[in-house]
This record gives structure tokens, C-alpha cells and sequence, in this order.
């Protein structure tokens, strides 16, 4: 991936989630580090696709993300 195309995915990442820069690498993962699941997975995909005019139409959020959580991540 350009360079320039991995500035315009972090400036998109950084603005939908509010993570700070340095929270965004090439090996980000979304809902891994980001805590981005449920609903806030879909509004994310769904402002990836206008931002980046992909068509997201078949893709089943669910089977990639978590569902809602309640704040708390990696409770035991």
C-alpha cells in the first residue's frame, strides 16, 4: 500500500474512532485494537464506503465483528 493511501486510511480511521495517531499502524485491526464492534462496526463500514466509493452491500459485518459490548473489553 502507498503511502499515500495508508495517510488517507489513518486521517479516516483516526476522525470515525478518535484514537490518537500513534494508535494507528499498518497492523491496526479495528475491533482488536480499536475496540470498534456492533453497531459502531457498521456505522465505521458504512463511512469506509462513502469515503472510499467500495461497495460493502454483501458484506456481513456480523461474521467479522462482535456484537455490542458494554464498555469493558477483555473481562475475564
Amino acid at each position: 500500500m502507498s503511502s499515500e493511501l495508508f495517510d488517507k486510511l489513518k486521517s479516516f480511521v483516526i476522525k470515525q474512532t478518535g484514537v490518537e495517531d500513534a494508535e494507528v499502524t499498518r497492523d491496526t485491526q479495528v475491533e482488536n485494537d480499536l475496540g470498534v464492534t456492533g453497531d459502531d462496526a457498521v456505522d465505521f463500514l458504512i463511512a469506509y464506503s462513502k469515503a472510499f466509493n467500495v461497495d460493502v452491500t454483501k458484506f456481513m459485518a456480523a461474521d467479522y465483528f462482535d456484537g455490542e459490548s458494554c464498555g469493558y473489553r477483555d473481562l475475564e
